[in-house]
């Protein structure tokens, strides 16, 4: 098609199809709105801007086919199912399943799908019931996505009789999300230390994702009991990270948009298994010493996204295991002040966000041996 790009006029209606487009790695998005009573309208959305394409005589009825095979065939490859009847768009023998609007009255359907072990039902409320939960631990159910708005302590206990539970996801957003948004709200959310008190005794679950809860560090260490080996926080202003000392079974950190200070990062560095920590403080906060965490001796990898306090580098190259780095910091760096990677002994994979080619070929010559990139993750 003969296409021109123009700014990005301002879109009143929701869009009704967005297939993802991949190009050397990147992701981008063809938003397309295909609605009965408006005009049809193309954008392409990509990381620097969302850009409309003008396309002269577009060919809308085969544009509505594809859109419709696009849609049937997203729902039966990732698992959605759409309302009372949707169960019928997915393979029967599917193993993830995302229910939207389904009333809790399908839930005969769902149990008689003994192939399915990833069930998100955070856009399905009436799911969320004790009730319901229960019943579902007939299901070999591994990993699950709930609301905060909608678990409370009574569905989490229910939650704990799944024996095959490992991983759990309380959060309203998807997981990219988490990386991408900031500010999430946590009043109103059900979520909180009474709930954490009742996931004490799933026996199995070593993966956990919190975002938007009303938990603090009491209600964190109940889980000290668990085999946890990803704890991943984001947007939970009551957890400062008391709770790390009783959680040291843990690989794998993650802590975003949440406060953060020396005394949480030396807790972090104390954890004797840990080997990847991913740290995004508040966008408001001042940049904090990373010194404490010279001492994580099992460190590997180590990604950090806001200001960065590149005095403390020289002290970091003591991670003799940190194999890699990425960094996404709020100003554009030189390469005398991050001249310390150096000494890093171990150093394989260098990212940083919005590396430019003349520093890219500065840090390629300091580190011949390194992958440098431009990404934080």
């Amino acid at each position: 098609l003969a296409t021109t790009a123009a700014d990005a006029a301002a879109v009143t209606a929701p869009w009704t199809h967005e297939p993802e487009l991949r190009t050397t790695g990147r992701k981008h998005l063809l938003r397309r709105r295909l609605a009965d009573d408006e005009p049809a309208h193309l954008e392409l959305a990509t990381r620097a801007a969302a850009i409309t394409l003008r396309v002269p005589q577009l060919p809308r009825r085969e544009l509505e086919r594809v859109a419709i095979a696009c849609t049937q065939s997203t729902l039966a490859q990732v698992g959605i199912v759409l309302g009372a009847s949707g169960f019928a768009a997915v393979p029967a023998e599917a193993a993830s399943l995302q229910l939207v609007d389904v009333p809790a009255t399908a839930l005969a359907e769902l149990l008689q799908r003994r192939t399915v072990h990833n069930l998100d039902l955070r856009r399905a409320p009436a799911w969320h019931d004790p009730a319901i939960l229960r019943q579902l631990a007939a299901l070999p159910l591994r990993e699950a996505w709930l609301s905060p708005w909608h678990l409370d302590a009574d569905g989490t206990a229910a939650l704990a009789t799944w024996r095959e539970l490992r991983f759990l996801g309380v959060c309203a957003s998807s997981p990219m999300a988490l990386y991408e948004t900031r500010g999430l709200p946590t009043a109103g959310a059900k979520f909180g230390d009474a709930a954490l008190q009742a996931l004490g005794a799933a026996k199995a679950l070593d993966q956990l994702v919190l975002a938007g809860v009303d938990a603090s560090d009491d209600g964190l260490a109940s889980l000290a009991r668990l085999p946890l080996r990803q704890l991943h926080l984001a947007h939970c202003p009551r957890v400062r990270g008391a709770s790390l000392a009783r959680l040291d079974s843990l690989v794998r950190v993650s802590w975003m948009d949440m406060p953060i200070d020396e005394s949480a990062l030396a807790r972090l560095a104390a954890l004797p298994k840990l080997t990847t920590v991913f740290l995004r403080p508040q966008s408001e906060a001042p940049a904090i010493s990373l010194v404490p965490l010279a001492n994580a001796a099992s460190l590997e990898d180590l990604r950090i996204v806001g200001p960065l306090r590149t005095e403390d580098l020289p002290k970091l190259a003591e991670l003799e295991r940190l194999r890699s780095l990425r960094l996404a910091p709020m100003g554009a760096l030189t390469i005398a002040e991050l001249a310390p990677l150096a000494k890093f002994p171990s150093l394989q994979r260098l990212g940083i966000v919005g590396l430019d080619a003349t520093l890219r070929r500065q840090l390629q010559e300091l580190l011949p041996r390194a992958q440098i990139g431009d990404e934080a993750w």
